[in-house]
């Protein structure tokens, strides 16, 4: 693999050894995400750290990015795209028990190697948005959007569900 960092990884090992991982990806070898640019061209920067925590489960941490072309979802002409991940996330093996983890972490349940590839691939899909779109003043389609679009929609009259405020509030 590109850069030095390995095909398949033990995230487990990894945290017990308290190793990091700095390099480059190709976008090239990440499949999903390439079916959603444009162009297949660059790389992806990470710089992950695995380590163990105080109650001996592994960790992982860091920093993802990709520059990407993607089409924009409103003119429909390419535009760059900077996806950036920061994943946090506890590394669990079969056995281990998930109560003892605070609510609302971020797990991932180790059973079998896995393909850095797609590890990373899985945090940039996780960060791309839903529909990406140029910012509203420099998008080629500005001139024809209503203006200020989204300041109309806030008004109470654009919103189909203002009526039930009205409804939830206590009679005086």
């Amino acid at each position: 693999m590109k850069g030095g960092l390995p095909a398949v990884i033990d995230p487990l090992r990894l945290a017990r050894e308290g190793a990091r991982l700095v390099g480059r990806l190709p976008l090239e070898s990440m499949r999903r995400l390439k079916a959603a640019c444009l162009e297949a061209r660059g790389g992806v920067e990470l710089a992950l750290q695995f380590e163990q925590s105080a109650q001996g489960l592994g960790q992982m941490r860091g920093h993802i990015e990709a520059r990407l072309t993607v089409r924009c979802q409103r003119c429909l002409e390419p535009m760059g795209l900077t996806l950036k991940s920061e994943p946090r996330a506890v590394l669990l093996s079969g056995e281990d028990r998930q109560e003892q983890l605070a609510a609302g972490a971020d797990m991932i349940v180790i059973t079998k190697p896995v393909s850095l590839v797609e590890l990373v691939e899985d945090e940039l899909l996780l960060a791309m948005p839903m529909m990406p779109m140029h910012p509203r003043e420099a998008c080629p389609a500005a001139p024809f959007l209503a203006p200020d679009a989204a300041a109309d929609d806030a008004t109470s009259e654009n919103r189909p569900f203002s009526v039930l405020g009205k409804l939830k509030r206590p009679r005086e």
